[in-house]
């Protein structure tokens, strides 16, 4: 409760203003933590704290309050990880992961729901469907032994608001820019904010000139240094540094020299070196060849190409705008990015942050046979009223997602703390043993399961004198005497 007590203060210091909304904040928070079924957060925190229905309704104005300042939960949130998480740094540089997820939402009057095209060649989903997409920014942390996790310290809706963006008050200024775009502003927010040396592990849509562009700009803006680390297609224009015999005597000296084709470098073209190094918590012994190419096909760019091949065959290309890194290096920290896939497992099944549902009166017809070509539901919306309850039902959206990062931040915190999660793992029976790592799922299975245990401890606090007045009354005891 000493983290949560950080939100609250007065209106120009705390997040949440209000002692009752702070409360319930706290409600919601804990009850995303402990909620065991995939159903919506109001329906979910009722049951976990066995609240009368007439609060149902407290829990959902929660989201359209104005005691509550979104920006500031989100700042301080960020500010709480950065003075209670340690981070995990290599080579001297802590470590963020960026990452799109697109989320399944049929939800014909929401906001933030969209056409979505496919990216993954997975066949599990169709190749386009209606669904909410969403920008995670992550950093490393971990507990000075071995347990490392991807933090979530921001999390927001990057697509499908484009003319949102033009409106009054808007939650969403930056909503023209692509995900990726908008992922790298919100680590440069949080870089800005620590002041450290950092870098930045994304997925190949990061890989482009404007991507580079921007991280150079914030390079320049600060005194620490932020680089990007992300992997790439095989098939790329890229090329040689020109050298001298490049030059036939005639015209201008080359920008670039040979074309080079990274999906036909071998150990037969060229020379492969050989390291160990740990991926997807095995480790495994690797080829890799690294050189500074010339990449793009009409702006050339000078970046560190790492060609890595796995013993079973399989071929990464990784690329970084640091010159002087060390290859094998490159190959650690990208091997680290598959954290953020543990994180949003944990957070879609565990604490199933996804769960949100809602939605507005004011929004036009969202119509799942709509064209590409068509023009978008909220270019029609020009009502200023109108575009203020579809503003507060997009916050209300929002804000969900960031007390899902909350809650799966301060499950990975309890699991953090060695005497804790020493206790979770004595009374947690696992299939497969892990040794090194108590996950965010048997913090919340033993919270749950010990729930009543823990009010029962602490129930002088004002958190559990609040919710145990607003707790269903028990006719056990009147029940069984009829009986």
């Amino acid at each position: 409760m000493e983290i949560l007590e950080r939100f609250y203060g007065n209106t120009k210091k705390g997040a949440i203003s209000h002692f009752a909304t702070f409360m319930w904040f706290c409600a919601i928070v804990l009850g995303i933590m402990m909620k065991r079924e995939p159903c919506g957060i109001g329906t979910g925190t009722q049951i976990v704290w066995d609240l009368e229905d007439k609060y149902y309704t407290n829990i959902i104005d929660w989201f359209r309050s104005g005691a509550v300042d979104y920006d500031r939960l989100r700042l301080t949130w960020g500010d709480i990880v950065r003075d209670n998480f340690e981070c995990y740094k290599l080579g001297g540089f802590i470590l963020y992961t960026t990452d799109g997820v697109l989320n399944p939402k049929e939800g014909r009057r929401g906001s933030t729901v969209s056409r979505i095209t496919k990216a993954s060649g997975t066949q599990s989903k169709p190749t386009t469907f209606f669904g909410a997409t969403t920008g995670t920014l992550d950093i490393l942390t971990w507990d000075g032994k071995g347990k490392i996790f991807a933090t979530p310290i921001d999390m927001r809706f990057t697509h499908g608001m484009g003319p949102m963006a033009d409106w009054d008050n808007t939650p969403c200024p930056n909503a023209h820019l692509s995900t990726e775009q908008q992922e790298i502003l919100m680590a440069k927010e949080d870089f800005e904010r620590r002041n450290q040396d950092a870098i930045l592990l994304a997925d190949r849509a990061t890989m482009s000139h404007i991507s580079f562009d921007r991280m150079k700009e914030i390079r320049e803006a600060n005194d620490k240094d932020m680089w990007l680390v992300t992997c790439c297609k095989s098939r790329l224009d890229t090329y040689l540094e020109p050298t001298p015999e490049d030059y036939k005597g005639v015209g201008r000296y080359p920008l670039v020299g040979k074309k080079f084709g990274m999906e036909k470098a071998d150990d037969k073209t060229k020379k492969f070196k050989t390291c160990e190094v740990v991926i997807y918590n095995r480790k495994e012994k690797i080829k890799y060849w690294s050189a500074v190419l010339m990449w793009g096909h009409t702006e050339r760019r000078r970046l560190l190409f790492v060609i890595c091949i796995r013993p079973n065959g399989e071929r990464a290309v990784f690329a970084t705008d640091k010159l002087d890194m060390d290859p094998i290096m490159v190959v650690k920290l990208y091997s680290l990015r598959f954290l953020c896939e543990e994180g949003f497992k944990q957070f879609k099944h565990t604490l199933h942050g996804f769960d949100y549902h809602f939605w507005c009166k004011r929004m036009p017809w969202n119509s799942f046979v709509r064209k590409s070509g068509d023009p978008h539901p909220l270019e029609s919306v020009t009502d200023k009223e109108d575009q203020g309850m579809i503003i507060k039902e997009f916050r209300a959206s929002s804000l969900a997602l960031i007390l899902g990062c909350i809650a799966q931040g301060l499950a990975q915190y309890i699991s953090q703390q060695e005497e804790v999660g020493g206790i979770i793992q004595k009374y947690t029976i696992k299939r497969t043993y892990t040794p090194l790592k108590t996950s965010e799922h048997d913090v919340c299975r033993f919270l749950y399961e010990n729930r009543d245990e823990i009010m029962d401890m602490y129930k002088d606090h004002k958190f559990i004198r609040f919710i145990k007045k607003r707790q269903r009354v028990d006719y056990s005891a009147e029940i069984r005497k009829i009986i």
